[in-house]
């Protein structure tokens, strides 16, 4: 399994930030004295991936992961840009998606999407080019029997409106 290690992190940085009430990307909203996109890079390095694709599409996030594709290899991690999932052990969650067999993987908190997957490159064209939004590809995917669903522990937090960004601040240390 030592060569799941290689995988890249795609974070998708797109998006419309106006609930949020600033000007910057949510991704960049100083959280502890760092940007939010830097909790997230940092977690995902304390468990060995170090390689990052910013993912900013203007027409979606499917549409952002494929026009990356090439940089992201044939096996790659996603996550949310303004999500971070603090408790999650990401070697255990790849662990588990490496032994499913499954070509794509979610984390979930009590059944519903957390904003951390991993993806096999191919599933990426399982629904038409027309449509851009990965809530499609999941949904497709979900009803193909194609995804190994990873139950995370703890909570998720948000940086999209002003109230979830004071409760970042205290939860992130």
């Amino acid at each position: 399994m030592a060569k799941e290690l290689s995988l890249s992190v795609a974070i998708l940085c797109g998006g419309e930030y106006t609930r949020a009430k600033t000007d910057i990307n949510k991704c960049f909203i100083e959280i502890r004295n760092k940007p939010f996109i830097l909790h997230i890079m940092e977690q995902f390095e304390r468990a060995g991936y170090t390689t990052f694709v910013l993912c900013r599409g203007t027409s979606g996030t499917l549409t952002a992961l494929r026009d990356a594709r090439r940089q992201l290899g044939p096996k790659f991690l996603v996550c949310y840009g303004d999500t971070i999932l603090p408790d999650l052990n990401i070697a255990d969650f790849v662990a588990q998606w490496y032994w499913s067999n499954m070509p794509v993987a979610v984390a979930e908190i009590g059944g519903i999407d957390a904003g951390v997957s991993g993806f096999t490159g191919r599933v990426l064209d399982m629904v038409p080019d027309s449509e851009t939004s990965l809530v499609a590809l999941h949904e497709e995917l979900r009803t193909a029997r194609l995804v190994h669903h990873y139950d995370a522990p703890g909570v998720w937090q948000e940086v999209g409106s002003p109230n979830a960004i004071a409760n970042a601040k205290l939860m992130l240390k």
